[in-house]
């Protein structure tokens, strides 16, 4: 079991208009999780919210808002048992499900390290996967986010 490293060079998302990142695997086999390594760069997911690595400054958690998705933008990562209902109400109903919290990590962590998938995942040489934050995945209250984060990928690769 190791990671191995994915991208060859910097992997970067936004947090608005369709800005997600895509990443190709390099070579087939089973992977059973992703990490994401921050390298440079933030996200904004509203105007009185601070600059974030991975998410959204709010007050209260979950602050976490990074998707891993396939090439049909349907999310892998993190699990859908991880991920919170966050807003109630009729006007955040698009919200429900965007933010998410992981033990061990938050907004600003220096890496996103995703819980193991529950089998291993087989890939194939060139698949693609993207990197999406999670209002601009479900076009929701993004007209005021702002933004753009850039990282390594990694596979744990079994």
């Amino acid at each position: 079991v190791q990671w191995i490293k994915i991208n060859t060079s910097p992997v970067c998302f936004g947090a608005r208009n369709n800005s997600y990142g895509v990443f190709k695997i390099p070579s087939a086999g089973r992977v059973i999780s992703f990490k994401l390594v921050h390298l440079f760069g933030y996200v904004v997911c509203g105007k009185r919210s601070g600059k974030s690595k991975w998410g959204c400054k709010f007050r209260y958690p979950p602050k976490l808002a990074v998707f891993v998705t396939d090439r049909l933008q349907r999310p892998i990562l993190p699990p859908d048992n991880t991920v919170f209902r966050r807003f109630n109400g009729a006007h955040n109903q698009c919200a429900n499900g965007i933010y998410y919290g992981l033990p061990g990590f938050n907004e600003d962590s220096r890496e996103l390290r995703f819980n193991n998938f529950s089998s291993p995942m087989t890939v194939t040489e060139g698949q693609e996967f993207q990197i999406w934050y999670g209002e601009d995945l479900k076009d929701c209250t993004e007209d005021d986010n702002d933004g753009q984060s850039c990282v390594d990928i990694y596979g744990l690769y079994v």
